[in-house]
């Protein structure tokens, strides 16, 4: 009888202290709301955070941009997207591209209408009769082949495209699937979800980001993914969780980040674990993104963008790739084409239509001598959309891709 008594009084406490905790915490997230905001910088303008993809690109934004002394309008339509109006329906009589991205596809630095999907419509409408070519350009600022992928599964497929058109830049897709990649807005780091090879096989489920907590890459342990989801998803709405992030970080910031890796490191021949690893995910996602893409009656082409240095170092001369090895001995070991031909190789085996506007845009510097990117912001200017667009738009057409 005795022990029946004092269990009652134990629970009974138990259930104030647990009564206590949670008015406690409640307190706080209150009382949080009128603190400032942990982070005082915001990464990107014309983003918002999102739950499903980590960010994306805030609806009916519009601001005056000014990159290298190139002042512009910029102007988001209801969706987010750097584009006219659309609506979901498709109309009759069209043929609809819908282009995954990141900043090189939102093409921010130009006005809409400079765009390289605008250029592209524009070129596909040119002399056409009877059908129309309708482009969606969704991409988004930071965006990698994951939150492209979630974008496709969740909305981009009710577009009804004819075809997706994904844009790849040959510079930090690789690394943007790595876990805890974030911008910082409104106060707030915005972490994106994630996929993860479990033993070499891809788990369709997305992770979502619980800061400080790293997972074990390779190794998908179900612990792991139950704690990351939980206070992944606590975090996105805690202001408690967001405030005492920062102390979070600190003691990880004096370790060995597991996940840092250099864009240098794609363009070597030799590989490491982590190399292998991003290589395999990029290759299994981009085969999920196929698989969907052709599931709903779409056809799926990838476009590969180069960075602006390893385009730059592919048309150096021999002094001058000396001179830079000597000033920058990282460069000596870097094969420009490398990550392209990789990509080009696993693509096309999958039966994928591939364009590498490296090459073609060597051959257009070679042939005309003209600047493709800005010299600071490292993405397309004017001319560099403009001849983007038209690229495509021959390689399209000469390769009857839109036929259909």
């Amino acid at each position: 009888m005795n022990y029946i008594y004092y269990l009652k009084i134990i629970i009974s406490r138990i259930v104030l202290i647990m009564f206590g905790v949670i008015c406690a915490i409640i307190l706080l997230e209150w009382y949080m709301q009128y603190l400032e905001p942990p982070y005082q910088q915001n990464t990107n303008p014309g983003l918002i955070c999102s739950q499903e993809y980590g960010w994306r690109g805030a609806p009916n934004y519009e601001e005056v941009l000014n990159i290298e002394n190139y002042v512009h309008w910029v102007r988001h339509n209801e969706y987010g997207m750097h584009d006219t109006t659309k609506v979901m329906a498709k109309p009759s009589n069209t043929h609809r591209i819908l282009i995954l991205g990141d900043s090189f596809t939102r093409a921010h630095h130009v006005q809409e209408f400079e765009t390289n999907h605008q250029v592209l419509e524009d070129k596909l409408n040119e002399h056409n009769v009877g059908m129309q070519y309708e482009i969606i350009s969704s991409g988004v600022s930071g965006w990698g082949l994951t939150q492209e992928l979630l974008y496709y599964e969740q909305e981009g497929y009710q577009f009804e495209p004819d075809t997706v058109l994904l844009m790849m830049y040959m510079g930090n897709d690789f690394s943007d699937n790595l876990p805890g990649r974030k911008v910082t807005i409104g106060g707030k780091n915005c972490y994106i979800p994630y996929f993860m090879l479990c033993d070499d096989v891809l788990d369709i489920s997305a992770w979502y980001y619980a800061p400080p907590f790293r997972p074990t890459l390779g190794k998908c342990y179900w612990h792991e993914k139950l704690f990351s989801n939980i206070f992944g998803t606590i975090y996105q709405y805690s202001q408690l969780y967001n405030n005492i992030e920062p102390y979070l970080l600190k003691r990880q910031e004096s370790m060995p980040d597991p996940y840092n890796i250099n864009f240098y490191e794609f363009y070597r021949p030799d590989d490491n674990e982590l190399e292998l690893y991003l290589w395999d995910l990029q290759y299994q996602l981009l085969r999920k993104l196929h698989a969907e893409v052709t599931e709903h009656g779409s056809q799926l082409i990838v476009v590969l963008i180069p960075r602006p240095d390893t385009l730059g170092y592919a048309l150096a001369d021999y002094e001058t790739r000396q001179t830079l090895h000597a000033d920058k001995p990282i460069w000596a070991n870097i094969e420009p084409t490398l990550p392209h031909e990789r990509i080009h190789q696993f693509v096309t085996e999958e039966g994928i239509p591939v364009l590498d506007l490296q090459s073609q845009f060597i051959a257009h510097i070679r042939r005309t001598d003209e600047q493709l990117y800005y010299q600071l912001n490292w993405h397309w200017d004017v001319n560099g959309n403009r001849v983007a667009g038209r690229i495509i738009h021959e390689w399209l057409t000469s390769n009857e891709l839109l036929s259909q």
